[in-house]
């Protein structure tokens, strides 16, 4: 109990001196990883949190170690966005926060989450290939295209020498969508390696979690329809500017069930970085908005203006609005699928989250999961097989 009562007083103190989450969270590592009086339960923690890693039922490793799938791009260049395969996409990029980041993915430390790993986040990663326990979106796409390009590679912030056209950035939240958009223009028409008016591009936004955490502080300030506005001033940055661009916006999930993930290590994170779900009224209200959230996103993706045009369409992937976290035989969440802090995703959760978003972009649009399923294997599309829209759905 002295631990609690010092966790506790130690987390009061930042709160007060610290207002912003992201400073909380990284303040709350540090201690976690300096603090001589956690020293015994970190280790303990990381040496559970190693052996789950080794032994999860769900280990991702195998997924992608022989796949194999003929075709998938198109004869000659499509000029519409209707009729685009995996091999036609040149450009990969994305927008979003410390989960497109990959803080932590593959920490094998506490203080190894406040890393970036952004060569292995689940939607522009290009560490590795997903024959050899690298498989990401981008890395799914390599395999049809060798040449793309925007993969983030190795680890840094989103102005590291290999972010590319990772713009992501830890602790963001809607708010900061719109300025991530412009980021992105500019990067794309700037960089050398492209052909910006010709080549196509997929650009990947998810965003929430920093909402979600920190509605509590401010309820009209995050509102469902707040939000999903923000995404919308994204869209239309990138649909006033991007040629030749198919957007999705992957829906953000109920972050409520981490907290499941008991323990002094993980509570302590938790006591810092999501304040809002500390008790049950908290999650409650965070499950309730998040439904808010997807219900607005979807009002906003389905919008006509943003899908009227050859050479641009967005698309909403739905397939973690129902998802529960990867649980175990008896019920409990199976951390492997999380970093030591128990709030970002490993390697493996970045997996999971890489392989169904992949499989969910050829299902047609309002047919689509609004769960994930751990055990379906990488899709392989078919010859004549075109990434979804609104418009080939229809046909």
């Amino acid at each position: 109990m002295k631990y609690v009562a010092v966790v506790l007083a130690v987390a009061i103190c930042f709160s007060d001196a610290t207002s912003n989450t992201w400073g909380r969270y990284e303040a709350a590592i540090r201690l976690l990883a300096n603090d001589t009086l956690f020293r015994p339960l970190v280790e303990s923690h990381m040496k559970t949190y190693r052996e789950a890693q080794r032994t999860s039922p769900l280990r991702m490793d195998q997924a992608g170690r022989n796949f194999a799938c003929p075709g998938g791009t198109s004869p000659s260049v499509p000029t519409s966005v209707h009729a685009l395969r995996a091999g036609d996409i040149k450009v990969v990029a994305a927008l979003g926060d410390s989960l497109t980041a990959a803080n932590g993915a593959d920490a094998w430390t506490i203080l190894g989450c406040l890393t970036e790993y952004r060569g292995t986040t689940w939607s522009i990663g290009g560490d590795r290939t997903i024959s050899s326990d690298g498989i990401t979106l981008a890395n799914i796409i390599r395999y049809f295209n060798p040449n793309v390009y925007g993969f983030s590679e190795g680890t840094g912030d989103r102005d590291s020498a290999k972010k590319r056209f990772n713009v992501a950035k830890a602790g963001d939240k809607s708010m900061h969508m719109p300025e991530q958009a412009q980021l992105l223009v500019q990067r794309l028409r700037n960089d050398p390696n492209i052909n910006f008016q010709n080549d196509w591009k997929l650009v990947t936004i998810f965003i929430g979690g920093n909402d979600l955490c920190q509605f509590c502080s401010d309820e009209a300030a995050h509102s469902a329809e707040l939000y999903a506005s923000r995404i919308e001033q994204a869209l239309q940055i990138l649909y006033d500017n991007v040629p030749r661009a198919l957007v999705q916006v992957v829906n953000i999930f109920d972050i409520g069930p981490l907290t499941e993930m008991g323990g002094l290590i993980c509570s302590t994170v938790h006591v810092y970085a999501c304040d809002c779900l500390l008790n049950q009224p908290g999650r409650d209200k965070a499950s309730q908005l998040t439904i808010e959230y997807q219900r607005e996103t979807a009002r906003v993706v389905s919008s006509s203006k943003f899908n009227n045009h050859d050479d641009f369409t967005v698309v909403l992937q739905p397939f973690l609005e129902n998802a529960d976290p990867p649980r175990k035989s008896d019920g409990s969440l199976d951390t492997a699928f999380f970093a030591p802090d128990c709030f970002h995703f490993s390697r493996m959760g970045h997996q999971m989250v890489a392989k169904n978003l992949w499989n969910t972009m050829f299902q047609p649009v309002g047919l689509k999961d609004r769960d994930w399923d751990m055990h379906a294997p990488i899709f392989c599309p078919g010859q004549n097989e075109f990434i979804a829209t609104h418009q080939n759905s229809r046909r």
